[in-house]
């Protein structure tokens, strides 16, 4: 929603100060990514996954990475809703701007006030995080929950919010 809001009200001519925002993304991922290699080599962990890896086949190449790419693009909305194709929605979201560009005044204030509706929800469940993270690293501490899921799993997730809040700030 966001997205198709910033494509359809953007006036021709206007500046976008696009480039900083497109640098600070870029260093912030790759800064992001160098800090998970560098602690994952300091503070190692194994992960234990419930299905085995017989079950699972890796792309064979580039070529069917691409193709796998293209076709998610190109998929129906309401399947890339439903399924969370994060590609799929961006491009729809994108089209839908452009689209939108040419639509009435009333129909850009529409899709504008949906835009600043979510953004009001996002704000909402960004203010009541710590809460629930919080919730998150206390439950294991329950003497019931220490005796089901024993010390070592509670050490673990300490460890791993320790390795996470240490890389994340």
């Amino acid at each position: 929603m966001l997205v198709m809001a910033s494509i359809a009200n953007h006036q021709h001519g206007q500046k976008t100060n696009i480039r900083p925002i497109l640098f600070l993304y870029l260093l912030g991922t790759f800064s992001a990514a160098l800090a998970a290699v560098v602690f994952s080599f300091a503070f190692p962990s194994t992960l234990h996954l419930s299905s085995s890896a017989g079950d699972i086949s890796p792309p064979s190449g580039i070529v069917e990475v691409m193709r796998g790419l293209v076709m998610s693009m190109v998929s129906n909305p309401i399947d890339a809703l439903l399924k969370g194709n994060y590609i799929g929605i961006l491009v729809w979201a994108i089209g839908l701007g452009f689209a939108l560009r040419h639509g009435n005044e009333t129909t850009k204030n529409l899709v504008n006030d949906m835009s600043n509706a979510v953004t009001f929800m996002v704000k909402l469940v960004i203010r009541f995080a710590p809460i629930g993270i919080l919730v998150w690293f206390l439950l294991p501490w329950q003497p019931r929950f220490l005796h089901t899921v024993g010390l070592r799993a509670t050490a673990g997730r300490a460890g791993w919010l320790y390795v996470t809040g240490g890389a994340g700030g």
